[in-house]
């Protein structure tokens, strides 16, 4: 993968401590490849979040390719390309970031 990270998609368990409490959530990318762990209170909800991460970079990139070609379609004349950063488009701009962010660059 170009980002770098391990291949999705990603699941995550609960794991019981050894008199049958909760103890933590894992994340998995395969029966035994570890991605992540949580712990804490939201340890649940940050696990689930952290699972769908592969699935919520891929639709954000596709979701922005498609607004892109959308977009150069409708401003599809000689001299005026559309661009997220000249027409101060605030959501085009916070998806490249976001991609950005998880792709290290």
């Amino acid at each position: 993968m170009s980002a770098g990270h391990t291949p999705g998609p990603w699941r995550f368990e609960l794991a019981i401590g050894p008199h049958g409490q909760k103890c933590y959530h894992t994340i998995k990318c395969n029966e035994y490849d570890y991605v992540a762990s949580t712990w804490g209170k939201p340890h649940e909800a940050n696990a689930r979040l952290i699972a769908a991460a592969p699935e919520l970079l891929a639709a954000l990139k596709e979701l922005l390719e498609s607004y892109e070609r959308q977009m150069h379609s409708e401003y599809d004349f000689p001299g005026s390309p559309w661009s997220a950063e000249r027409d101060n488009d605030t959501e085009a701009l916070n998806a490249m970031k976001a991609i950005a962010k998880a792709e290290g660059k």
